[in-house]
């Protein structure tokens, strides 16, 4: 596949992630599915484009991002368990994709 497909089939995902979220509060019941269906593709998508690469740095973060995706897995559970503290994970895997975002260097990638 080419990096067009995987922006486009992460787009999918964050917009199941999306979904699945804001259903949560009116249909508990399969929230978790939709939510889980956004998180398999992105993790489908981060497994397929990890950087492999020589720049440390960039490595690093790749890494670091990938560790914010199994949040986004974690709170997929929490969502199946009925557990609030899924927001919590959410939240933070958000905030982790986003710092590494605004580090990542624009070439190179």
């Amino acid at each position: 596949m080419d990096l067009k497909t995987y922006k486009i089939l992460f787009a999918v995902a964050a917009t199941f992630i999306v979904a699945g979220a804001i259903l949560y509060d009116a249909f508990a019941d399969i929230a978790p599915y939709v939510f889980s269906v956004g998180v398999a593709i992105i993790l489908f998508v981060r497994a397929k484009t990890m950087y492999k690469g020589e720049d440390a740095r960039i490595r690093r973060l790749y890494r670091i991002l990938f560790v914010g995706t199994l949040l986004y897995v974690f709170a997929a559970y929490l969502m199946y368990i009925q557990s609030m503290y899924w927001v919590m994970a959410l939240a933070v895997s958000a905030g982790i994709e986003l710092i590494v975002v605004l580090r990542m260097p624009k070439t190179g990638t």
